[in-house]
């Protein structure tokens, strides 16, 4: 067990990395566009702190959850136009901001475990498409094909 992470928040984190694995794998199925999908997604998961913000009856935390949600969005936003890269960092970032959130902001809407789960789906997104962006350009820049265990160029 790790120190300090209850059996709830060890759980929460494992469902929020099970179900980016399934969220990404159903969209890749699905053959979605991978921009739109991804930045709706670093969107979206920007907006949950708000939610949980109104269902703590919080004004304070309801504009300060709102500002960070604004600049999570506007940077999606730019990633989508300008950088793929940028709106894979803006999801990564978000998934940092869950481990620190609770000494940030005071929402008590927030439940205890969402940091967690929330953190976890994020990060795994990031690095699931990273390595997708990776294996992509492998496959587009590599002059070379492997016939058996040897790579001749095309």
């Amino acid at each position: 067990m790790l120190p300090n992470v209850s059996p709830t928040a060890l759980t929460a984190g494992l469902v929020g990395i099970g179900l980016s694995v399934v969220t990404l794998a159903g969209a890749r199925a699905l053959k979605l566009d991978t921009r739109t999908l991804t930045t709706m997604l670093a969107m979206l998961v920007a907006t949950y702190y708000v939610l949980f913000a109104v269902l703590g009856g919080s004004g304070r935390a309801v504009i300060v959850e709102s500002a960070i949600a604004l600049v999570f969005i506007a940077f999606a936003a730019l990633g989508s136009r300008y950088s793929m890269a940028l709106v894979v960092a803006v999801l990564g970032a978000h998934g940092a901001l869950d481990a620190v959130h609770g000494s940030l902001v005071t929402d008590p809407g927030v439940p205890g475990w969402w940091p967690y789960f929330c953190g976890a789906f994020d990060v795994a997104a990031a690095l699931i498409l990273v390595a997708a962006g990776v294996a992509r350009r492998q496959q587009q820049v590599s002059p070379y094909v492997q016939v058996g265990s040897q790579f001749v160029q095309e």
